[in-house]
């Protein structure tokens, strides 16, 4: 797994889809695009976490320090 260490995330209003560009520790560039809103919006909420990743099938994991959010 890599670390995601920046992500841009932009919504085409007319089209009603999402776009997320992460890049991760090695400077690799992911992109999804034409993402439908519910699968945007978990994106959206997992990035904001401390400790993000992105693995080789293209799995983003988020996770937390138990006590940290507490």
């Amino acid at each position: 797994m890599k670390r995601i260490l920046k992500y841009t995330i932009g919504w085409d209003i007319d089209g009603k889809e999402g776009y997320l560009t992460i890049i991760d520790e090695t400077q690799t560039s992911h992109v999804f695009s034409k993402l439908p809103l519910p699968e945007f919006h978990i994106l959206a909420v997992m990035l904001k976490e401390k400790n993000v990743f992105i693995d080789n099938n293209k799995w983003v994991i988020g996770g937390w320090e138990k006590g940290e959010h507490s």
